[in-house]
């Protein structure tokens, strides 16, 4: 079930953090737009650290500083995983969901 941007800000998940990987390209990138759009606040991932760096630059100018954070990781690595997990954990607190969503 798909959820509205309506139904994220009602939910109040403004204060809570999403989690996109590939949130550089095509669907990631649309999707972390979506949630920013929510009012949400998001933390990006992708395997190249300058398509991150890029990435947060760009939505950061257009959905507002402090919004968005983000960090390279390759998702087929765990010690990378925790790595970015610890650091978005120290930097974000809590998250509220991932995309893609675990299976």
């Amino acid at each position: 079930m798909w959820t509205s941007r309506t139904e994220l800000r009602e939910m109040s998940m403004q204060s809570e953090t999403a989690i996109v990987t590939g949130a550089t390209s095509g669907l990631g990138k649309r999707i972390t737009e979506y949630i920013l759009e929510a009012s949400c606040r998001v933390a990006i991932c992708s395997r190249s650290a300058e398509h991150v760096n890029e990435t947060l630059a760009e939505l950061s100018g257009k959905y507002g500083e402090g919004r968005i954070i983000g960090y390279p990781c390759d998702v087929a690595d765990a010690a990378a995983i925790k790595n970015s997990w610890r650091r978005w954990r120290a930097s974000s607190g809590r998250s509220a969901f991932s995309w893609p969503m675990p299976a």
